[in-house]
């Protein structure tokens, strides 16, 4: 069957130009989307079309497109009879339409846009008789269709690249090529439908072929993305591996090292960076495109952003405090807060457009302040006070700034702290060996459960995002401990332990399955598989040399 469509969206004319035929291959149709025609008053960048047959099912889409003046989508199927129409003004959907789509007299297809005005275009186009074609005879509006052609069954798809690798604000250009029965090959980029299983993770047509983008987002993107593109009732999928790194500081040296890392975690590439004397605390921005060194020798903060395929570059380094000890961003990364420990306060910074960090004001701090940590939903922080052996709880406001909440001791000083992802427990350990867990009140504050003596220096908390499971890092007797806990917080179990020499920082995989430990003694970095039951198995030994002092993965 030879399908003939109009652009679906009304006109105020009364004329019969207001209708745009188009001649399409059989069983398949295109559309003309004209922007100047849409009923969407708020302002949009991009629209996302999906079809849809007669039982309900998507049989088109969604394809999102740039709001280009014209947008023409091709291939869409003969047995479609409503388009959703989504505008889009960044992720937020400002407008919804619904298009009607029926096979009408001579076998036109009509698309109705739901107006009065318009539903008299649809009665005068089903009732029309179109023009008698003569050779040699054009018109504007109208064309001949192709000359018949021997169509040749398509039996497969391949796309290229089929697996690739990119990092957030990077950019990829994908081909997909069909194989014919009788062996011969085909590009039909052009043809294919795109979608992914990421919402942050976009394919768009352009003149090249098709464009994939990986948008900067707030929240940590999955470590893998589907890709799929479809010709007629052929699939094809690409696997996209999102580039993760790990970045450790050296302070003697006065660098940050950056280590790429494969699909299962494996270091692969080294990159070194120059930052200022003494640096210390590292933190990520939660879009992955920059991250933010402490300088303790120096009193600054620098800045570098990550370039896709280029490593990072020093973007700003800015001044601090006196001692900078740690620096932490919001869960929106719209602020940075870094404790200064001889100044006795805590810098905020607004983090800018470009990532560059925007002085607020500081919040004085009655003794040391170290490690600040965030509660998932952003709305309390807690602050290590080592001066005076309590853990500090703080409202924080819409403006970045911190109130001072409520406050609970420790037997000892405390080195680290870390929130449980539910956001329901808090664990902290001390320079003593001991270990504490909190409950979280609904009003933030802290209730202190239980707490366990395990001995050693502990230096750092890792909280694992499945299992009920706690990991601290031991640097005096060289050990990572773990040790369960219940539904309330409290510890269960008897505590287990790995040998780790200097084991001085730690860091989980997004999915748990991974934990890295940085080890001071001998300067090294270890990669170790988590076991359903919270065992470690270490994988990899990567020697650094130096004065390794923190590390942090990138989303």
């Amino acid at each position: 069957m030879m399908l003939k469509l109009i652009d679906f969206h009304g006109t105020n004319r009364e004329d019969d130009h207001s209708l745009r035929w188009q001649p399409t291959a059989q069983g398949r149709a295109s559309i003309h989307f004209i922007k100047s025609e849409t009923s969407c008053e708020q302002p949009f960048s991009r629209v996302r079309f999906t079809g849809f047959d007669p039982s309900g099912e998507c049989v088109f889409g969604p394809l999102v497109q740039m709001a280009l003046p014209a947008i023409r989508l091709e291939d869409v199927p003969a047995h479609t009879v409503r388009l959703r129409v989504e505008y889009l003004r960044g992720r937020e959907v400002v407008c919804i339409e619904s298009v009607a789509v029926s096979l009408q007299a001579n076998e036109t297809t009509v698309l109705g846009g739901g107006t009065s005005h318009f539903e008299k275009l649809l009665t005068r186009a089903a009732q029309a008789e179109l023009p008698a074609r003569k050779p040699g005879l054009t018109f504007s509006k109208l064309f001949s269709p192709p000359e018949t052609v021997q169509e040749r069954s398509l039996v497969s798809l391949e796309l290229s690249p089929s697996t690739a690798m990119m990092s957030p604000g990077s950019h990829l250009h994908y081909r997909v090529v069909g194989v014919y029965e009788d062996g011969s090959k085909k590009d039909v980029t052009p043809d294919a439908v795109w979608s992914t299983d990421c919402e942050d993770v976009l394919v768009m047509r352009v003149e090249q072929g098709a464009r994939v983008s990986v948008l900067p987002s707030k929240a940590p993107l999955p470590p893998r993305v589907t890709v799929t593109a479809r010709v007629d009732n052929l699939l094809v999928e690409g696997l996209l591996r999102i580039e993760q790194h790990c970045l450790v500081t050296d302070y003697l040296n006065g660098t940050v090292s950056s280590y790429s890392m494969d699909k299962d975690g494996t270091f692969q590439q080294r990159t070194e960076l120059e930052t200022g004397a003494g640096p210390s605390a590292l933190a990520v921005h939660p879009n992955g495109l920059s991250f933010y060194v402490t300088n303790s020798l120096s009193d600054s903060v620098s800045v570098f952003l990550f370039s896709a395929g280029q490593g990072a570059a020093l973007k700003q380094s800015i001044r601090s405090g006196k001692c900078p000890d740690s620096i932490t961003l919001s869960p929106n990364g719209r602020y940075a807060y870094v404790s200064n420990t001889l100044d006795q306060t805590v810098s905020i910074y607004a983090v800018q457009s470009d990532s560059t960090l925007k002085p607020v004001c500081c919040t004085d701090i009655e003794g040391t302040p170290s490690r600040l940590v965030f509660h998932p939903g952003g709305r309390f922080a807690y602050l290590i006070n080592q001066g005076k052996g309590a853990l500090h709880t703080f409202r924080v406001y819409s403006d970045g700034r911190l109130s001072l909440y409520s406050e609970v001791r420790t037997e000892q000083r405390p080195e680290a702290l870390a929130v449980s992802p539910s956001g329901d427990e808090l664990f902290a350990a001390d320079a003593a060996g001991s270990v504490y867990s909190f409950r979280v009140g609904e009003l933030g504050g802290l209730r202190r459960v239980d707490s366990r003596e395990i001995g050693g220096h502990l230096n750092a908390v890792a909280i694992h995002p499945r299992l009920r499971t706690v990991y601290f890092a031991d640097s005096r007797t060289h050990r990572i401990v773990w040790i369960g806990f219940d539904s309330q917080g409290g510890f269960c179990g008897e505590p287990e332990e790995t040998a780790c020499p200097g084991a001085r920082s730690l860091a989980l995989s997004g999915s748990g399955g991974t934990l890295f430990s940085l080890n001071s003694l001998g300067g090294s970095l270890a990669k170790y598989e988590v076991k359903d039951d919270g065992r470690l198995v270490c994988q990899q030994a990567l020697s650094l040399g130096g004065t390794p002092l923190n590390l942090v993965l990138t989303p």
